[in-house]
């Protein structure tokens, strides 16, 4: 039986231009010590897309923090809708990250 897949990600950017030190590592020689002044509440928001090899859904632009009850109401009315439409649900597994 062949076995498709499909993979999702996501990503926060703030309009202030400011990288999330979790998703950006750098490697050398010397410790670099930096400091980076923030705003204590950043405006922020949400890229997020899902790629299979029936190909790409997405980007979706999200404003502010995705909490897991609008992102189950989005996988409920949004995500889960175009999988059943394009035939994506038998025998397909799903990888959130």
């Amino acid at each position: 039986m062949e076995r498709k897949f499909g993979f999702s990600d996501e990503a926060y950017f703030t309009f202030d231009g400011h990288l999330n030190k979790q998703n950006y590592r750098y490697w050398g020689r010397e410790r670099l010590e930096i400091t980076v002044v923030r705003s204590l509440h950043l405006k922020k928001f949400l890229v997020w897309c899902a790629i299979s090899s029936h190909g790409v859904f997405g980007p979706i632009f999200i404003d502010g923090t995705l909490s897991a009850a609008n992102y189950r109401k989005f996988l409920d009315e949004k995500f889960i809708p175009f999988l059943h439409g394009h035939d994506l649900v038998q025998g397909h597994w799903f990888m959130q990250d």
